[in-house]
């Protein structure tokens, strides 16, 4: 015979089910931010049916009972130092509510998370579970995107992770990022005061896949002036990371001339120079997130005309771009190519403006391959028509031949650059600004002015080739001219002699 009929179960839940056939009786305080979902409850025969009552905590917002539906207390306290600070949020506040995927989780000691965060190795992770080997709470402070804590609730229906510290900490910002749907809905922030936790702040209107900066500023701030927003020419955001020999990976806003990032064959080359340099600016960009090969996404900030190497070979800009386009990613141990495919892209912005330049022409940004250069055509080709299309020219070539003298001049470094109240080098002012001129004009003249000048560019192009050659290639060079210059004073002092 029936003895019990339960509805509304959903896949990947662990469902505990109470044969009590006696309703209880009417709690004394009931939570005011999350109820239960109705569970039919019959009290003579299974067709008569109750609604079962939601368990009230004595104490707190953390001491939860072993029922699944957790106590979401709404007391906030204006806490800024503490013993303990952790990020928390119910299995109904995420948007999987069995897993919670965070690549990172900073706190800062200053109002806009600027600056470094507190030391990641201080303190002691604490969380509510993980799903094994690779998966736990040290992914989430290692400064690295492509790991991640692979959040599990605790029994009682909790997820959280963060750090507890053998002193009072000072903490005025949050700084969390998510994985693409496996995010937070909404999050509470909370801090430990005499071995309780307590809540200190609630962030609603989350989505998986976005990096949320929470400031904890308790007092009342007068209306900001309009923030600026200024189209970027050739740019990352600060917010994009790079991996920096010696250092790591670290923030594009921390790169320096000089320093050897990672390129798309696992070899380290020079940063020889800034074509946009400006950490203030507040700038338009697209972030793109990409599914990797390990499931895992990444994402990208760059500038709509900033050009990217898609998987066929082909060199586009990111307004190009679209749901399902496949990128170049660093390549694997093994020196195969691999692919992302993009999952999502959506107008941001964010601040700070840097287009630093390798030799190569291309660098790996969170894991994709990219170009240093941008397209300055608005069909979205990447190239230049000319000759009624006939001609063709590539804007990554183009740039990387315009850019020869700049790099024969740095020679590897060029330190000490300087830039314009924009944040141009003043290297690429006058090249900038010829550049869109030129292409203003109609296309017989565009020809007439550039073919002679990529001739010029030509020949020094081979001078850098030659410099940049391996040694034994600089002497077959240099043996070769040498036997030229022999034979023609030969030929010539044949001539005088009678």
């Amino acid at each position: 015979v029936n003895v019990w009929k339960e509805e509304g179960l959903v896949g990947g839940e662990t469902i505990t089910v109470s044969l009590n056939f006696v309703p209880n009786a009417t709690p004394t305080m009931a939570p005011t931010s999350l109820t239960v979902r109705p569970t039919p409850v019959p009290t003579m025969v299974p067709t008569v049916l109750t609604a079962r009552p939601t368990p009230v905590p004595t104490v707190g917002p953390t001491i939860l009972t072993a029922n699944p539906t957790p106590y979401v207390s709404n007391d906030f306290q204006p806490v800024s130092e503490a013993r303990g600070w952790r990020v928390w949020a119910t299995i109904f506040q995420t948007e999987q509510d069995w897993l919670l995927d965070i690549t990172e989780l900073e706190f800062y000691d200053t109002l806009d998370c600027s600056g470094s965060p507190i030391n990641p190795a201080l303190g002691v992770s604490v969380e509510s579970g993980n799903a094994g080997s690779g998966w736990g709470a040290e992914n989430a402070f290692d400064s690295s995107p492509f790991s991640v804590w692979g959040g599990r609730p605790d029994p009682n229906g909790v997820f959280y992770l963060g750090k507890v510290y053998t002193t009072d900490t000072n903490v005025r910002c949050v700084k969390v990022s998510t994985e693409f749907g496996k995010g937070f809905k909404e999050m509470y922030i909370q801090a430990k005061v005499e071995d309780e936790w307590v809540n200190v702040w609630k962030e609603e209107g989350m989505v998986g896949g976005d990096t949320i900066t929470v400031s904890l500023n308790f007092e009342p701030s007068p209306t900001p002036p309009p923030v600026q927003v200024e189209p970027p020419l050739f740019c990352f955001s600060g917010s994009n990371n790079v991996t920096v020999k010696g250092k790591g990976s670290i923030l594009m806003k921390d790169l320096e001339i000089g320093d050897h990032v990672l390129g798309a064959n696992h070899e380290y080359e020079a940063i020889y120079s800034f074509g946009h340099y400006n950490s203030t600016i507040f700038a338009e960009y697209l972030r793109i997130r990409i599914l990797l090969p390990s499931s895992l996404t990444t994402v990208l900030e760059i500038s709509k005309s900033h050009m990217m190497h898609l998987e066929n070979g082909d060199i586009r800009p990111a307004s190009f771009c679209d749901v399902g386009t496949k990128v170049l990613l660093l390549k694997g141990d093994s020196g195969q190519m691999n692919a992302g495919k993009i999952m999502s892209i959506q107008p941001v912005i964010s601040k700070g403006a840097y287009a630093p330049f390798t030799a190569s022409g291309t660098l790996v940004v969170n894991g994709v391959v990219a170009s240093i250069y941008v397209s300055f055509g608005d069909d979205h080709s990447g190239s230049l028509q000319l000759a009624g299309g006939y001609l063709a020219l590539s804007f990554q070539w183009l740039a990387h031949i315009y850019e020869t003298p700049h790099r024969l001049f740095c020679q590897g470094a060029c330190y000490g650059e300087t830039y314009n109240e924009d944040g141009i080098s003043t290297w690429n002012v006058v090249p900038l600004h010829y550049t869109q001129w030129l292409l203003q004009q109609p296309n017989s003249i565009v020809m007439v002015i550039m073919l002679p000048v990529l001739a010029s560019l030509g020949i020094l192009s081979l001078l850098e080739l030659i410099l940049s050659s391996s040694a034994w290639l600089k002497m077959l060079i240099f043996a070769c001219g040498l036997i030229v210059i022999t034979q023609r004073v030969r030929r010539h002092n044949r001539k005088l002699t009678p």
